[in-house]
Formats: C-alpha cells, structure tokens, sequence
C-alpha cells in the first residue's frame, strides 16, 4: 500500500496501542482512501479518558473486531 502524503497517520494516544488513521492509502481503481474514514488499533483495555474522548470525536459508528473468543474475553474493551 502506498501512501498519498507524508504525515504520520498514528494517532497520539495514552493506552491505544497501534491507532492509526488509513487515510491516504491507495485503493483499486486509483482512488485513495479518505482521511478520518478508516481507522485501525490494537485492544482498547488501557484506554485513557483522552483516549475515549478522541474515539469519540472521531465519530466512529462501526467497529470489527477481529480477535478470537478467548483474546476478547482475556482483554475486554
């Protein structure tokens, strides 16, 4: 994947691990992702109130979780 601009998509975060922004990244056809649509992260178990508040902000409306059973009941968010 090819990335369109030089900014560092991660978000800054106090207990996200990995939150980034996919915004920029090619996608078939020539298009590129939207910045502010696509986002990614590792568990959000040590999640701050500054953490939450930007997920807030972001207005994110739908998360897949990809982990098994036993990773989600291990480290619920």
């Amino acid at each position: 994947m090819i990335r369109e601009h030089d900014p560092i998509p991660f978000e800054q975060t106090d207990g996200i691990h990995n939150f980034r922004d996919y915004g920029g990244y090619a996608v078939s056809g020539g298009g590129r992702v939207r910045t502010g649509l696509l986002f990614r992260s590792g568990q959000h178990m040590e999640a701050s109130d500054a953490d939450l508040e930007l997920i807030q902000r972001l207005d994110i409306r739908t998360i897949v979780d990809l982990r098994g059973s036993s990773e989600r009941s291990g480290f619920p968010c």
